[in-house]
């Protein structure tokens, strides 16, 4: 966690497990840098570093319609969806 502190991200934590730890940074700009480091020390050789994006609320929602469409029944802006499954 402090390498990644070191790497000016805005915020870092660990899992309630300790599996997995997670951070945030400013940019992408940012968050490929820190990327590239990590993967060049040796330290971290065989973790897998795996880059993700915050989205907003709507763009979840059309995330999930786009994933599940064949298994929901689309009306207007219901939400949460409901399968075409359900009885």
């Amino acid at each position: 966690m402090g390498k990644l502190s070191k790497l000016d991200a805005a915020g870092v934590r660990m899992t309630g497990s300790g599996s997995a730890v997670y951070a945030i940074f400013r940019s992408r700009k940012e968050r490929e840098r820190a990327r590239k480091v990590l993967q060049e020390n040796r330290v971290f050789q065989g973790f897998r570093l795996l880059a993700a994006a915050l989205v907003s609320r709507a763009a979840y929602r059309r995330l999930w319609r786009r994933q599940l469409g064949e298994h929901i029944e689309l009306q207007d802006n219901e939400w949460p969806l409901r399968s075409r499954y359900e009885r």
